[in-house]
């Protein structure tokens, strides 16, 4: 029995062997994937860090995007109410130059030798001289 004895003895000592190489591999193997877990966990950890600032950036933005707008529907506002109080002195003065145009019509001081030329105003006439006055100078 002894060489079966023995047999057995180097058999089991070959599995034990076989084992302790298989739990050393096993453990380096286990030691890898803990420091990927802790690696794995500082991403997700960076992740969350950029994800709570990229909410925080959108949030900023709406926020500046909804005053911005506020603003400018103020300031288009603004300059509806301007152009519409544009428009009436624009008429206002448009029926004024007409009352004005028709005025001078009436009072126009036309020389009897000059019934071709075109009707002017008193005002126009002094105006003229004033400027033939000036280039003459």
């Amino acid at each position: 029995m002894s060489y079966y004895g023995l047999m057995i003895d180097v058999v089991i000592a070959a599995a034990l062997a076989i084992a302790i190489f298989q739990a050393w591999r096993l453990r380096v193997q286990i030691e890898r994937m803990q420091a990927d877990r802790r690696d794995f966990e500082n991403l997700i950890k960076a992740m969350n860090v950029a994800s709570e600032r990229a909410e925080s950036a959108v949030k900023s933005l709406k926020e500046t995007a909804s005053v911005a707008g506020d603003t400018l529907q103020e300031q288009i506002n603004t300059a509806r109410g301007l152009a519409d109080e544009l428009e009436i002195m624009i008429h206002a003065g448009d029926n004024l130059a007409d009352r004005l145009g028709q005025a001078a019509a009436q009072n126009a001081d036309v020389p009897p030798e000059k019934e071709d030329a075109p009707r002017r105003t008193k005002a126009e006439q002094d105006l003229q001289e004033a400027i033939k006055t000036r280039q003459k100078r």
